[in-house]
């Protein structure tokens, strides 16, 4: 299970590759929506994820869940304890959704994946197997080159260029539009008075990237600095692992990033420029995928190159309890 910020996938497996179901269900990240919704959406996803397939499940011999906001041994024992009710996951692995986002992005090899959607972070395993991270300290203090850092910037230099501070901008009727205000002054009363959560915040990015399309200077400039930013968290995980002679692997995973944009162009700019023996990569599975895998790893079953084209070929088909022809 990759649960997130804004919404969570299920997929059920067997040992031999075969995807037997997928699907999405609304967020689980605790400390957004707390503990009991988060414990509601954890166990519907799983009975969903169960009534899609077309076999009988009755118990899960390893459950893998990638849950963001898993970020040190108080929420691990918080949503251990969210989870330890669910009768049919005999045993789980609960890590940090960074974690399976490595494992799908380079089937479960070493390299390194940047992921940026609500929030942004990255996380990294040299050939020795040694992990690390870096970002992934939340809204208030990090997240830099997220969603939200892009949507918070944007409506920065919206007020900016509404007083006549800073550069005119097409963000500020862009965002007005986008927010359905006839006055821009109303984004106080969103902000601080309905207080706008994170998530809603965020949902602004694309905006940016649409008035960047466009040619907006200002807009252009936030993407820039966002690239630069999670670059930086990529850079900083492959140093502290000794990779740039490894010629390692980045994989960008999460929705703020789409090719030849100013953002993505930013970010592959400066792995070039300081850590030439890292190149981007596109991810070979989603997260949720890797969260499979680091499963059958648990259960005793060796990732072999066969066992990952069947699980690709089950994915890419949408098969839902469906075996595919054991290829021997």
């Amino acid at each position: 299970m990759d649960g997130g910020a804004s919404k969570s996938v299920s997929i059920v497996a067997d040992t031999e590759g075969n995807v037997l179901s997928r699907v999405e269900s609304g967020p689980s990240n605790y400390q957004n929506i707390g503990k009991e919704k988060a414990k509601e959406a954890i166990e519907h996803a799983v009975q969903r994820a169960i009534e899609a397939c077309r076999t009988k499940i009755t118990e899960f011999e390893v459950a893998c869940l990638g849950l963001a906001g898993m970020d040190s041994q108080t929420s691990y024992n918080v949503l251990y304890g969210i989870i330890s009710d669910i009768k049919v996951l005999r045993k789980v692995m609960l890590l940090n959704d960074a974690e399976i986002g490595l494992a799908g992005a380079t089937g479960c090899r070493s390299g390194i994946v940047v992921n940026a959607g609500t929030g942004s972070v990255a996380f990294g395993m040299n050939q020795r197997g040694e992990k690390k991270r870096s970002g992934g300290w939340g809204y208030l203090i990090g997240d830099e080159g997220s969603a939200y850092d892009v949507s918070r910037r944007a409506l920065m230099a919206a007020a900016k260029a509404h007083d006549g501070r800073g550069e005119p901008t097409l963000l500020l009727p862009m965002i007005m539009e986008a927010l359905s205000l006839r006055q821009f002054e109303q984004i106080i009363e969103l902000l601080y008075h309905k207080e706008m959560s994170p998530e809603a915040l965020a949902s602004l990015a694309p905006v940016v990237f649409e008035a960047a399309q466009k040619g907006d200077r200002v807009s252009q400039e936030i993407l820039e600095c966002a690239g630069e930013e999670l670059g930086l968290v990529a850079i900083a995980v492959a140093r502290a692992l000794g990779m740039e002679s490894e010629g390692c692997e980045v994989a960008p995973i999460g929705g703020m990033f789409r090719p030849h944009t100013v953002l993505y162009e930013s970010l592959a700019r400066v792995l070039r420029r300081q850590v030439p023996g890292c190149r981007l990569i596109k991810p070979i599975f989603e997260p949720a995928v890797g969260a499979v895998l680091l499963a059958l790893k648990e259960a005793g079953v060796e990732l072999t190159d066969l066992l990952l084209e069947r699980i690709g070929r089950s994915v890419e088909n949408g098969v839902s309890a469906t075996r595919l022809e054991n290829d021997g």
